[in-house]
């Protein structure tokens, strides 16, 4: 802390009548340094506690170096906060922006600089804790980032958009069944995903860890509202850059996912930044096939069957004698809801006679088989 004075101070005399304070931790160790007889620098003995609020009080009774009472009216408290734990950019929030300077700490040497930005060992509860630097930056501080995301995000209440105007590099994105596979660039280090989404008509699951052992990744979402926010970052120099995410659809007919994102590389250097809307087939969860409508019907029915995966489809009409009238499909399918109409026709293109039949579905190991009647 830096302070002048419009006189000449003694310094013993200053110290005196000045103290140093901390809402969580009490009275803070210091000692003063002099630049001339006017210009003071005040140096905390320890790191300051990170999340608190320290005071500089001046006691009444200061004088300067001619015993002359110094009027200290309104400015006798000065107080200010200090950062949030793992905030290494300042700015109030723990997001992907303070990720990229964690990387650079989790592979540094640098024993002053790990000195200066350690969150371990602590004392106190997190947020408001202090530190006493062991020299190392490992897995105790991964945790510690970890354990403030959360409490942040908690505490912000909403997600955070930073993306503006796109530029840059942005990510790849393609729809494996029921995943959603978002390829990010390959210099990325650090990196933020919005999504939007209906939550009527989908629901997203968390990301499979298994899929990103290379990475760290941060969740945050409000189901009711329809948004996710992902933020990740790189803990290796060969980083595998693919997040998955497992989509359940909650209705027959596509959906769109709306996705912001934003990319850094290292020192917090943009390299993408955007917005894409993605276009995505409703897939099922489990195969099923369901009652025909109308039924009975004349002339034609609807036939529907959910398809989890990719395949061959067959879907036949069957006689009560278990003869097939006439095959409806026979072919590769992607996955997806499915939809046939039969026309009460044979495979001859004749019209079948009123009574029960049968329509049968296979597809890989799957098997059903409903009744339906047509009346005339």
């Amino acid at each position: 802390i830096w302070l002048e004075f419009s006189r000449a101070v003694d310094l013993a005399t200053l110290s005196n009548y000045c103290q140093l304070t901390c809402s969580e931790f009490g009275s803070f160790p210091y000692h003063l340094e002099q630049e001339g007889d006017q210009i003071f620098y005040l140096i905390p003995e320890e790191t300051y506690p990170y999340h608190d609020i320290v005071i500089l009080n001046f006691l009444p009774g200061l004088v300067d170096a001619y015993n002359n009472p110094i009027d200290l009216v309104g400015s006798t408290d000065v107080e200010f906060h200090t950062d949030l734990p793992a905030d290494y950019n300042s700015d109030g929030i723990i997001d992907y922006q303070d990720f990229t300077t964690f990387v650079d700490l989790w592979f540094s040497d640098d024993i002053y600089l790990i000195t200066q930005m350690d969150l371990y060992p602590r004392t106190g509860e997190l947020p408001n804790i202090t530190v006493q630097s062991d020299g190392t930056f490992g897995y105790d501080e991964l945790m510690t980032l970890v354990y403030m995301w959360n409490w942040s995000q908690q505490e912000n209440g909403q997600l955070a958009r930073t993306t503006v105007e796109f530029m840059g590099e942005s990510p790849a994105f393609e729809q494996d069944g029921s995943q959603v596979l978002i390829t990010m660039p390959e210099a990325a280090e650090a990196g933020q995903l919005i999504i939007s989404y209906q939550p009527d008509a989908v629901q997203i699951e968390k990301v499979p860890t298994d899929h990103t052992s290379d990475c760290l990744i941060l969740q945050a979402g409000d189901t009711d509202r329809g948004e996710l926010l992902i933020e990740y970052v790189n803990l290796k120099n060969n980083p595998n850059n693919l997040i998955v995410l497992d989509t359940r659809a909650l209705e027959r007919s596509n959906f769109t996912l709306q996705i912001e994102y934003s990319f850094l590389s290292g020192e917090n250097h943009i390299i993408g930044q955007g917005q894409h809307l993605l276009d995505l087939v409703s897939i099922p969860n489990q195969f099923a096939m369901h009652q025909n409508y109308p039924n009975p019907f004349n002339p034609v029915t609807t036939i529907q069957y959910d398809l989890p995966d990719e395949g061959l489809v067959k879907l036949a009409i069957i006689d009560i004698l278990g003869r097939q009238v006439v095959q409806l499909t026979n072919e590769h399918q992607t996955a997806g809801y499915k939809s046939v109409r039969w026309n009460g026709r044979n495979a001859m293109g004749k019209a079948v006679s009123t009574g029960v039949y049968f329509y049968q579905l296979e597809s890989g190991k799957y098997s059903a088989i409903r009744k339906l009647v047509i009346l005339k």
